[in-house]
């Protein structure tokens, strides 16, 4: 496996981080493995919130469809619907990627005064790489995880789009804490963990549970749509 320097900066979506990743294996779009680029999302991801680097919400919004996707392949009942869930993101990747080329061919025709345009037109803007699918129990994951988010932006009067990581929280750390609460406790209310919180921190718990459910430690359930979290182990 190859080195990644961690910079998310650089990337204007989840989809150009997730091609990137693809690219720097060397494997076709059409074989990607989704436990192993699960895995180097979540670390990527990790690795930037150590970093103390801004990290927007649609990245997570990702790592949960991955997630998703992952946990489905395990069950043979499952199985179907996860090879539907997979091919549409490779339906995605591709459809991405033939944009995101088209968009470096009008660059480099704009940048040699081939086009005209009637006022300056930033292709860096251009990203259809954030309208994903989300479905089942994950995207009710999502939801209740966005709900917390808002009120928590809400509070501090900060953009939602963006998130700064500090580094007195650290994912391996929080998804200790987890591990260790829900062991006590049985199960844990994620609302409860995250209360009045700051965006920060419930990030990094996000990010903490995510990892947790990536490596099979931990289970989640919610009684109802959009309703409270509960974490128990596996």
């Amino acid at each position: 496996m190859s080195t990644i320097d961690i910079n998310i900066e650089t990337y204007s979506g989840p989809f150009d981080l997730l091609l990137d990743l693809i690219r720097k294996n060397k494997i076709d779009i059409y074989d990607v493995n989704i436990n192993d680029i699960t895995s180097q999302y979540l670390d990527y991801l990790s690795k930037a919130s150590a970093l103390n680097i801004e990290i927007r919400v649609e990245f997570l919004y990702l790592a949960a469809t991955l997630i998703n996707i992952k946990t489905k392949m395990l069950l043979p009942k499952d199985l179907d619907d996860s090879e539907n869930l997979q091919s549409d993101l490779v339906e995605q990747l591709i459809l991405y990627s033939k944009f995101k080329f088209q968009s470096e061919v009008l660059r480099k025709l704009y940048d040699k005064n081939k086009l005209s345009f009637t006022r300056y037109t930033d292709l860096n803007s251009f990203d259809i790489g954030t309208d994903f699918k989300v479905v089942g129990s994950t995207y009710r994951l999502n939801s209740s995880i966005n709900r917390l988010l808002n009120g928590a932006f809400e509070d501090e009067g900060t953009d939602s789009q963006t998130v700064i990581f500090k580094d007195k929280y650290k994912v391996e750390y929080l998804a200790q804490s987890i591990i260790e609460d829900i062991n006590k406790l049985n199960k844990l209310d994620f609302s409860k963990v995250v209360n009045k919180k700051e965006k920060n921190f419930i990030i990094t718990a996000f990010l903490a549970v995510l990892e947790l459910l990536n490596q099979g430690k931990i289970n989640f359930y919610q009684e109802e749509n959009f309703s409270d979290i509960y974490l128990e182990k596996k």
